[in-house]
């Protein structure tokens, strides 16, 4: 089961930004679920099984090409292998290209940690 949220940005009149937000099992993904033009995932590589998966959700979740993007944020340590393996599986099976690559220092409750953030596009 899933739970959402939607909501408007104050400049709603002026470009008709819309932000939704869903949870839900990757592996139970609904038929008639929804598609976005940007979705977010953070640290889903994990583990090598996660790979096929995560990679599946992006023709289930993703607005098609110019507009459909990932942003996928991850720790630039933790599974490099799963994250090669990730783009190489989105490349060939869904023509998405990595179009940009930044490792961020992030310091959050006391704690500083390097992420990766991944910028993904459909071509």
């Amino acid at each position: 089961p899933g739970r959402g949220v939607e909501g408007r940005g104050d400049d709603w009149n002026s470009n008709g930004t819309v932000c939704a937000a869903e949870v839900f099992d990757w592996n139970a993904v609904r038929a008639d679920q929804r598609t976005f033009d940007l979705v977010l995932a953070c640290d889903v590589l994990y583990e090598a099984h996660a790979v096929a998966p995560v990679s599946a959700l992006i023709p289930k979740l993703t607005n098609g090409a110019p507009r459909g993007r990932w942003m996928l944020a991850d720790p630039p340590d933790r599974a490099p292998k799963n994250r090669a393996a990730f783009l190489e599986r989105v490349k060939s099976d869904h023509g998405m290209e990595l179009v940009r690559e930044t490792r961020e220092t992030v310091t959050r409750a006391g704690s500083t940690d390097d992420v990766l953030v991944l910028d993904l596009r459909l071509r």
